[in-house]
């Protein structure tokens, strides 16, 4: 079998929640002997990723193949080339795909300075069913007018549609038929948190978070007051956040809020840490956080992150929102406060913080969750399935 994939960027380089889930996708396919093509349309982003992608040893039976243009030429923003460099990067998908005897063509989402409308018709061409995988609303990343030119021109088109969470089919039924919908939950590479790691020597607690400041995805400016109100009963305690500082406003927004709150001694911004070195810093830890405010994203989707927490066996202080009540109930697999809610956040990290015997139960428990219904190895099982009994 083998499936062939438009990607605006390749995501065996660029971090963060997408990323990951393909990668572990596209790997446990990989294993079952499909053979995965990876089209990366946007060409080199940057110098270090040309020398990224001819040194990676990427996995067995996965192969990416760049038909952009390298970062200086794109570097052109006059309008009147993009029409030039779109027709260019379709000749390159068609001589390339005419090499590739393919059984699924795999697109991602949008339509602005993309492929994928054209992508679908040269996968038409070839015979290919169409697959397609979202984990939230296309509301959220698209403009009103790619919105419904998505739902009218891409959406019949699909074949084969993987979401992340039942509001998502629930959502795409009304569009897609429900034969061609398929609910495969979040995806966590469980054995990249599943090896020893040794714990720092250190006297404090430490509470993480990893992802973007985001303050209306995340709610880290909720969880930094939280913080605010914990470190009245635990002197020695540290948070800790890792990740880009971005959006730049929601950053400067904590500053104040650290500043204010007299807190720049406990809180420890780490910035972007390379993706290897995160399972140990999750591990290393006594707590893991994630504030997430109730919002259409939250409705829709599922946090990543939170399934690599889980991961860990650490205990998990997390909100109530969307999908996550069917999974986690308060402190027996987690410790689940109410969305945007300050004084509940900080007494649930206090609670684990407090009894770290019933705390490293709970975490258990939440690894025993984890391995049921996100590992990647099952949710790739259950792709593969799929893609033989239409194939």
């Amino acid at each position: 079998m083998k499936i062939l994939v438009v990607f605006n960027r390749n995501p065996f380089y660029v971090d963060g929640a997408p990323s990951n889930r393909f990668r572990a996708i596209f790997e446990g396919l990989a294993l079952r002997k499909v053979k995965v093509h990876i089209i990366i349309t946007a060409g080199y982003f940057e110098w270090g990723e040309y020398l990224f992608h001819n040194r990676y040893k990427y996995p067995k039976n996965i192969f990416i193949h760049y038909i952009g243009f390298p970062f200086l030429l794109r570097s052109i923003k006059r309008i009147k080339y993009q029409s030039l460099r779109r027709r260019l990067i379709i000749n390159k998908q068609k001589e390339l795909q005419a090499k590739i005897n393919f059984d699924y063509g795999w697109i991602t989402y949008g339509l602005k300075n993309d492929v994928y409308l054209e992508s679908i018709d040269l996968f038409k061409r070839e015979g290919a069913k169409i697959i397609q995988e979202m984990s939230e609303h296309p509301v959220l990343f698209m403009s009103k007018n790619e919105y419904n030119k998505y739902l009218k021109l891409i959406c019949p088109q699909i074949d084969i549609m993987f979401l992340m969470t039942n509001s998502l089919l629930n959502f795409y039924s009304k569009y897609i038929q429900s034969s061609k919908l398929y609910h495969i939950p979040m995806t966590v590479d469980i054995e990249r948190f599943n090896k020893t790691y040794l714990k720092s020597d250190r006297i404090e607690q430490v509470i993480t978070y990893v992802g973007l400041m985001n303050n209306k995805k995340d709610g880290v400016d909720i969880l930094i007051k939280a913080f605010a109100i914990v470190i009245k009963e635990f002197k020695n305690v540290k948070l800790r956040l890792i990740g880009p500082k971005k959006p730049e406003k929601d950053y400067l927004e904590q500053l104040e809020i650290i500043k204010r709150e007299q807190l720049g001694y406990y809180v420890d911004y780490l910035g972007k840490i390379p993706r290897e070195e995160i399972p140990n810093l999750l591990i290393d830890s006594d707590c893991l956080v994630l504030a997430r405010p109730d919002s259409k994203q939250a409705q829709y989707g599922f946090p990543t992150k939170l399934g690599e927490y889980l991961a860990t066996s650490n205990p998990v202080v997390v909100t109530s929102v969307g999908e996550i009540p069917f999974y986690l109930k308060d402190n027996v697999n987690a410790f689940v406060a109410k969305p945007d809610d300050v004084v509940d956040f900080a007494n649930k990290i206090s609670n684990a913080l407090r009894d770290t015997e019933n705390a490293s139960k709970i975490g258990r428990k939440g690894f025993e969750i984890a391995n049921k219904h996100f590992n990647a190895e099952i949710q790739s099982s259950q792709m593969f399935k799929v893609l033989k009994e239409n194939i």
